[in-house]
């Protein structure tokens, strides 16, 4: 199983079902994949074949859209041929790691820290994933083991007056935070952490808090080597010059996966 956390790149705004249909690739399909792509449908709540605009958001913002993992599943899958692989994913549009949501006006879906856990994301994400474990266990009758977590977070918080900082304050903790509680090891390397590293030029950013953000990420990843960054900047963007173009959110999915196989896979 992978986990797939975060804001609006997670989500995936604009790679709609007229887009992905035109694609006619054999892999990248706009239909049900092959049993070796799960996801876990929050709706339900079930483990099923990964279909986009289907079951590409049922948990936190539900939508029709599909995110990175339209690209990126069929490449984690083809690294775990035998078992195939579950996604457990949660994307809550214009939310952040710590930056207070009393500073957003836009629809701001609450801060994902675990010091917020009780009444916003990581709360919710937990209790879900507990859901997608059991489902895993007794639908697909597969021992869950968590293999690494893809978490696009930083964005929103470079909008806020002081939000760099707040960022820059939790992000040791919450790498903490995460690879303890989501975990299924108890020995072997650390978990892998694959982090979607915001434009300093997004819509929104303020540069100081940008560039704080920015710092926070590359700090972790020095000292961390369990911990890779996927570098947005080239990505092209849609008109509102925040999230990815559909195009571009599958090249993110691709660039993910790029990122992960620069980490030694925990020990089993």
């Amino acid at each position: 199983m992978y986990i797939m956390i975060g804001d609006n790149s997670i989500v995936g705004n604009h790679c709609d079902s007229a887009f992905t249909a035109t694609l006619e690739s054999p892999t990248l399909t706009a239909t049900a994949r092959p049993a070796s792509q799960q996801i876990y449908n929050g709706s339900g709540p079930s483990v099923q074949a990964y279909d986009a605009h289907t079951n590409s958001n049922t948990n936190g913002t539900v939508s029709t859209v599909a995110g990175p993992e339209f690209s990126l599943l069929p490449l984690l899958a083809a690294r775990h041929a035998t078992t195939g692989v579950v996604l457990f994913k949660r994307g809550a549009n214009n939310s952040t790691l710590a930056a207070s949501d009393a500073a957003f006006s836009n629809g701001e879906q609450g801060r994902w820290a675990k010091s917020h856990s009780a009444t916003e994301q990581y709360g919710q994400m937990t209790a879900h994933l507990d859901h997608a474990i059991a489902q895993t266990n007794s639908t697909l009758q597969r021992q869950v083991v968590i293999s690494g977590i893809f978490v696009g977070l930083g964005t929103q918080d470079q909008s806020v007056d002081g939000g760099g900082d707040a960022f820059a304050a939790e992000l040791p903790q919450f790498v903490q935070d995460v690879r303890v509680d989501l975990n299924t090891r108890v020995d072997g390397k650390d978990l892998p952490i694959i982090w979607l590293q915001p434009r300093l030029t997004a819509s929104g950013a303020i540069s100081s808090e940008a560039q704080a953000v920015r710092k926070a990420i590359v700090a972790q990843q020095a000292q961390d080597t369990q911990f890779a960054i996927v570098n947005q900047d080239d990505i092209e963007l849609s008109s509102d010059g925040l999230t990815e173009s559909a195009n571009g959110t599958i090249t993110l999915g691709t660039l993910m996966s790029a990122a992960f196989e620069t980490i030694a896979l925990p020990n089993c």
